[in-house]
């Protein structure tokens, strides 16, 4: 069956959040012209997206913000944020699938390892690692 994410916009989709297996999604798109938009669907885990023809979606997972409630408590967010442009047609719909890469991640980390880039000037420090901020330097304090 069909399952809905109505807390879509705190990052909170059960169905793609403990995501085991390969799953099957669907946009649709209710207006009378094409649409191309960045999707965002709350993952846990390494995952990969694919069309409707088993061809890869260029895909990026990043942080997600914090979920809180009106009352400070944690909703139940996702740690992470699965990114990619989908293109759906006037009027219709386009089905994607998600895949896990867990296994697959795993042995490209053992396999590889990407050094850090940095990029600087005369007030500011940034490192990236693996393609991902991960450590801002202000030279200036």
């Amino acid at each position: 069956g069909f399952e809905f994410c109505i807390l879509r916009n705190e990052s909170v989709c059960g169905p793609t959040q403990v995501a085991t297996q390969d799953m099957d999604f669907v946009l649709y798109n209710g207006l009378a012209q094409r649409r191309s938009e960045v999707v965002e669907l709350p993952v846990a885990g390494h995952v990969r997206v694919l069309d409707s023809d088993g061809n890869d979606v260029n895909s990026q997972i990043v942080p997600s913000p914090p979920t809180l409630t009106n009352y400070g408590s944690n909703s139940g967010g996702s740690p992470q944020t699965l990114l990619f442009k989908a293109d759906v047609p006037a009027m219709g719909f386009k089905a994607y699938r998600l895949v896990s890469t867990q296994s697959t991640i795993a042995a490209a980390l053992v396999a590889t390892t990407t050094p850090s880039t940095t990029l600087e000037n005369d007030f500011v420090a940034l490192e990236f690692c693996d393609n991902t901020l991960c450590k801002i330097t202000n030279k200036d304090s």
